[in-house]
Order: structure tokens, then sequence, then C-alpha cells
């Protein structure tokens, strides 16, 4: 649930007749208010956002033990589909309170992201506002392979660097170092070793396997200012750069007509992101 995890509370408001603003609390804070059949809970998590649940057990759970476990409104935050590499994935995606949201939209290798509404607002999503470049694609400062010098316009020689650091890792930033963005390879294990479909009443693509289903929602793509194929198709960035094109960095595709590939896209678009982590951790 948004990295808060099974956490002390830092404070428990009584809001009253009125539902709490964001201002009120701080992250991983707690609110109930009474003027319902049910108490009415809030969280606040760490895209900022204010989530609500009406929740009598988990009420009272804070009020007897002070202690809140978020995952459990949904469960374990994974799914385990008996990966060959051990690869657990985690329900939702990053920015998201449930499976069928689309969370946030990530350039790749930026740590910010942005809801559907902020796009075309807060952000607009190309090369002139991508964090590691000057401007267009063959000026690149960052992610690079040392033979790719007529894509580099930073200090020195191209840095080499094909796999996102933990710094650029938006997962990591979100939810800590126990979770990370998939590599194109476990993309390529998740496809391959799952039976995969579109679910067209939940808009997005079920993967299958040992018992279990992952869905990932169709959140769509953006670009500049607008969000292109929301509920009728997928992007999900992997941590891996395109090393033949590296204005490109690989994901996973999907559309509503069952199409589902690893495949690549331009560094500066606004993809979906979910977490993976391996079962040791």
């Amino acid at each position: 649930m948004n990295n808060m995890g099974r956490q002390k509370l830092i404070n428990l408001h009584t809001s009253g007749t009125t539902e709490p603003t964001s201002q009120l609390l701080e992250h991983g804070e707690i609110a109930v208010q009474y003027n319902a059949e049910a108490p009415i809970i809030y969280i606040k998590d760490t895209a900022n956002e204010i989530r609500k649940f009406i929740d009598y057990d988990t009420y009272l759970q804070i009020l007897d033990n002070t202690i809140i476990d978020c995952g459990s409104y949904y469960g374990p935050e994974y799914i385990d589909l008996g990966l060959p590499s051990g690869t657990l994935w985690a329900k939702c995606n990053l920015g998201a309170s449930s499976p069928d949201e689309p969370g946030l939209y990530f350039q790749w290798g930026d740590i910010s992201g942005y809801t559907y509404s902020q796009v075309g607002n807060s952000k607009v999503f190309n090369w002139a506002n991508y964090k590691y470049c000057n401007g267009d694609y063959n000026k690149l400062t960052k992610y690079c392979p040392s033979s790719k010098t007529d894509y580099w316009d930073g200090s020195g020689e191209p840095d080499n660097k094909i796999i996102l650091d933990q710094e650029d890792d938006a997962v990591v930033a979100m939810k800590g170092n126990e979770w990370v963005m998939p590599t194109s390879a476990q993309f390529t294990e998740l496809v391959n070793n799952t039976t995969h479909y579109w679910d067209a009443d939940r808009g997005g693509m079920v993967f299958a396997a040992n018992g279990e289903e992952l869905f990932l929602f169709g959140a769509g793509y953006a670009y500049n200012s607008s969000v292109g194929y929301c509920g009728s198709g997928g992007g999900y960035w992997s941590r891996s750069l395109c090393e033949g094109n590296p204005r490109n960095a690989w994901s996973l595709d999907f559309y509503g007509d069952g199409t589902c590939n690893v495949d690549y896209g331009s560094r500066y678009s606004g993809g979906s992101v979910r977490p993976v982590k391996s079962q040791n951790n």
C-alpha cells in the first residue's frame, strides 16, 4: 500500500464531521471521521494523496493496537506467479492504491511521477522537459553506451550506463531498496511464463500462472500534453536502456486486441511503473 507497510501511528486525528484536508495529515498519519454508519479512515500515502477506507475492523485495530498494516487492505502486496527467477510482482502501480487505478506517469529515469490530470498542466512530456538530455534525443547527458557517441552531449565520454542507478529508480525512491523497477528480462519472463489476455471489463492485461493472476491496468502513455490509449492499452517502464538506440528504453506494451510484447519507447514519454522484488527480500 504505497510503501506504508506495517507502521506505528504518528498521530491519530479526530476529524469530526468533516473530511480531513491534505494539510491536516503528514505522511503516514491517520484520521478517523465518526459521522457515518461505520467510521471512515483516512491515510496519507507516499504520493501525498489522501486515501479513504470504510472499514470498522481496521478502526478497532487502530484503537486497540495503535498499529495498522496497510498491506492488509488487499492482502499481501505482491503476486507470486511461480516464475523461474522467483520475481514477485506488486499488486498495484506506483502511485496507485488499488490494482484498478492507473497510478502515476513517469519519464524513464525520472523519479517524479504525475497523475492523469497533471499531464499537460504540471508536466509536458517531451525532450525539452526530460532531465537527462540537453533538449533533444541526440543530446543525452546520462545513460548512453560508450559506442553511441552521436547520442551523447554530456561531459567527457558516454557513461556506458545501461541500467538505471538506484537514485533514478522511481520505485526505490518511493518504496525503498526492497522494491525496484523490473528489468526487460523480467518482463520477458512474465510474458513467456504466463497465460495473458485483455480484460475488457477492467481495462487491462491479466497474466495468469501458479494459480494466481497479476493485473496490469491499461493506463496508456503520456506524450506531450495528453494521455493516449488510457483504458485500451498500457506501457510499463523497465529499468533497462535500449542499448542499440539509447534514446529509448525497454518497456512492456499491450493493447485491447490482446497484443502484448516487450518493446521500447522514447525515454521522455510517460509510462506506468509496476514494482518487483525477489523472494529473498
